[in-house]
C-alpha cells in the first residue's frame, strides 16, 4: 500500500472528463490497485480508480490506468510529495458489528430463561412465508412462541403487526395446527403507542438490554441470570394443549 500527501492537480478521462484544480490531497494506492484521492475535508474521495488499476510513477506525474474500463487518472505533483511511504499490510481483520440484533438473539439463545422460565429455543432466523422470525421457541407447555428482538428501544406500532404476521404464519403451518402461538417482543424499551398495540393484541414484552445480558453471561453461574427481565404488557391468555 502506498500513501502520499501532496499538492497536485488531477485530470480524469473515462466516463466523463474532469479536472481538479491545485490543492493538497491524500493519495492512497491499495494492494488490489484501487486508488483514492481525498481532500482535507469530507467523507467521499474527490477522485478514485477501481481495483485492477495500474500505477506508474515518473518525475512530477503519477498515472493510473484501467485498461478494461477505459479510465485514466493523471496526478500532477507540485514540488513533489510532502509525504510518501510504502507499507506492507500483514493483517486484514474482518468487520464485526458489535451488539447487532443477531448477536442479541444469540445471547438470548444462551439464556432463554431471561425471557421466560422454561422457554427453549428451537431455531434462530426461523423461516416463514412472511419472513424470518428472530427466535422461534417452545414454552414450558410445548406451545410455540415467536420472539422479535430489538437491539434498540422499539418505536413503531408496525413491530406489533409484524409479530402478528409471524403468529399467523406459524398457525398456518400444518405442523402447528391447533397450537396456541404466542408472540413476545424483547427490547431495552418501547414507545407508548407500541406498548398499547402490544397490550391490545395480547403480545408479551420483556425489557432486556444487550449489555446487561452480556455482562450476566460473562459473569458465569454466579451471575443473576434469569432474574431481571419482566413482562410489562398484560400476560397473554393461558396456553392450552391441543387435542
Amino acid at each position: 500500500m502506498r500513501v502520499i500527501f501532496a499538492t497536485c492537480t488531477v485530470r480524469y478521462t473515462g466516463r466523463i472528463d474532469a479536472e481538479l484544480e491545485l490543492g493538497d490531497r491524500l493519495i492512497l494506492c491499495k494492494e488490489d490497485g484501487t486508488v483514492v484521492l481525498h481532500a482535507a475535508t469530507g467523507l467521499q474521495p474527490r477522485n478514485w480508480m477501481p481495483a485492477g488499476s495500474e500505477w506508474v510513477e515518473s518525475p512530477g506525474l503519477i498515472t493510473v490506468t484501467h485498461e478494461r474500463r477505459g479510465e485514466r487518472l493523471e496526478i500532477y505533483l507540485s514540488d513533489g510529495p510532502s509525504f510518501s511511504r510504502q507499507f506492507e499490510p500483514k493483517l486484514n481483520g474482518r468487520l464485526i458489528k458489535l451488539g447487532s440484533e443477531r448477536e442479541f438473539s444469540d445471547l438470548i439463545s444462551c439464556a432463554p430463561d431471561e425471557v421466560e422460565v422454561g422457554l427453549s429455543i428451537v431455531a434462530r432466523e426461523y423461516r416463514t412465508k412472511v419472513g424470518p422470525v428472530d427466535l422461534f421457541a417452545l414454552d414450558a407447555n410445548g406451545e410455540p412462541v415467536v420472539i422479535e428482538v430489538k437491539r434498540r428501544p422499539a418505536q413503531g406500532v408496525e413491530v406489533a403487526y409484524q409479530i402478528l404476521r409471524y403468529q399467523d404464519a406459524i398457525r398456518a403451518d400444518p405442523q402447528w395446527a391447533g397450537a396456541t402461538v404466542r408472540g413476545i417482543l424483547v427490547a431495552p424499551g418501547l414507545s407508548r403507542p407500541l406498548s398499547a398495540a402490544l397490550a391490545e393484541h395480547r403480545l408479551g414484552f420483556v425489557r432486556l438490554n444487550y449489555e446487561t445480558l452480556l455482562s450476566r453471561l460473562e459473569s458465569g453461574p454466579a451471575g443473576p441470570v434469569g432474574t431481571a427481565a419482566r413482562p410489562s404488557a398484560p400476560p397473554p391468555a393461558p396456553a392450552t394443549t391441543p387435542t
